[in-house]
């Protein structure tokens, strides 16, 4: 009878305190991307180096389908290439049957319009702009030797959210039966369709930045 109660006990314990970790990496042509390496692109032979590249990830959730199996009790999470631990963490899940990972690529607009916030919303992180009243959904800085700009220097910071100017995306990302998923995103797409020539620096709302967010948004694998 003890030894049945200990296996029960120990059953709902198991259950109780499984997990799913999650983990991001940012690449460049399928190769880990290190902030402030040189890249030579191996199309175009041209340096990029990149400095900064933070995004927020927004209500991650486990699903099979429309019907969500598990949720994420963190809502909101700062990725930043700076610190590689927050590019991972542990999403608490005793259920199993789920088929996808689906998350937000920014901030939506109620939270937007909701002011500023604390924790990785705290506008302290730098992803806040307090003229505009909204989030930084995504900053990409740094150097590529075919931006136009001085010092070859590039910035984009995406955001916006509403009309056109809505940056924020719902990314579903299919997974198999696993207690660990790895969702790689590749910044060659963005690279390719942004035109440093003539738009070296993008700082501000508008329907170029909600674009430019959408491709990002496709480009999780």
């Amino acid at each position: 009878m003890r030894n049945g109660l200990f296996l029960v006990l120990l059953f709902l314990a198991i259950r109780l305190n499984a997990q799913v970790g999650v983990k991001f990496q940012v690449t460049y042509q399928d190769r880990a991307l290190a902030l402030n390496d040189t890249l030579t692109d191996s199309v175009t032979q041209e340096k990029i180096v990149f400095k900064t590249v933070k995004f927020y990830i927004s209500n991650p959730e486990l699903v099979n389908g429309n019907q969500v199996i598990c949720s994420d009790p963190k809502p909101f999470h700062l990725l930043d290439l700076e610190f590689p631990e927050s590019l991972s963490w542990n999403l608490p899940c005793a259920k199993t049957g789920f088929s996808a990972f689906r998350f937000g690529f920014g901030i939506d607009s109620l939270t937007n319009v909701s002011g500023a916030f604390g924790d990785d919303l705290d506008p302290v992180n730098g992803m806040y702009w307090a003229w505009q009243s909204g989030y930084i959904n995504c900053k990409l800085e740094g150097y590529a030797s075919f931006s136009t700009a001085r010092d070859h220097a590039f910035e984009y910071h995406l955001g916006g959210y509403s009309g056109i100017q809505k940056a924020y995306q719902t990314v579903v990302f299919p997974v198999g039966k696993t207690n660990q998923l790895t969702v790689l995103l590749d910044l060659e797409a963005f690279i390719r369709q942004v035109d440093m020539q003539h738009l070296s620096h993008l700082m501000s709302p508008s329907e170029t930045a909600a674009k430019l967010a959408l491709v990002l948004s496709q480009s999780f694998e």
